[in-house]
């Protein structure tokens, strides 16, 4: 079962805010640099951690609805299979081609990467970065929630919920990328 279900937010902090309530960066170096990011988070995992892939959570029910997917996954880096975020995802149907949704269902590939090979410019919006803590073992882990758009119509495609694992897990994967 998904990490998510043991999280609750323990700070739901605006990202313009965040500088004046504690240093994020100072704990979350890795985590906090690639959430505060006001794109698509795809490229740049991929830039961080080298090739990427995704499991969806086959063990949860996949509630489709007519209009919405609903996806709740983990993403691992390809060279040494860690985990390194956490998603969950409801994405409009309405708004995207059926292939998309089809690919997304049935492979490893990333929704951001899907995006770019459907040629849909895709932006960022109501971007907020959060602290989770977990009520199981009081870790502390940063994540961020936002809205995917569609920048030639400006309909929203997707609310997507991002958390990364601990910044210890993050900093192990990027050895395997920068030794």
């Amino acid at each position: 079962m998904n990490n998510l279900l043991n999280e609750h937010i323990l700070r739901y902090v605006p990202q313009k805010k965040i500088e004046y309530d504690f240093n994020l960066q100072e704990h979350f170096s890795i985590a906090y640099k690639l959430s505060k990011s006001p794109s698509l988070l795809t490229p740049k995992l991929i830039t961080t951690f080298g090739d990427i892939f995704v499991i969806e959570d086959k063990d949860i029910e996949n509630f489709e609805a007519a209009s919405f997917y609903y996806r709740e996954s983990s993403i691992f880096q390809t060279c040494s299979n860690t985990k390194i975020l956490e998603a969950n995802l409801k994405i409009s149907k309405k708004h995207l081609p059926k292939g998309l949704i089809n690919d997304l269902s049935h492979t490893t590939i990333p929704f951001g990467k899907l995006l770019t090979e459907y040629k849909i410019n895709a932006g960022v919006k109501d971007l907020n970065i959060c602290i989770h803590k977990s009520v199981v073992n009081s870790s502390t882990r940063i994540g961020r929630n936002l809205k995917i758009y569609d920048k030639q119509s400006n309909m929203v495609i997707a609310f997507v919920r991002e958390l990364f694992v601990s910044e210890k897990e993050l900093s192990l994967a990027k050895l395997y990328i920068n030794p």
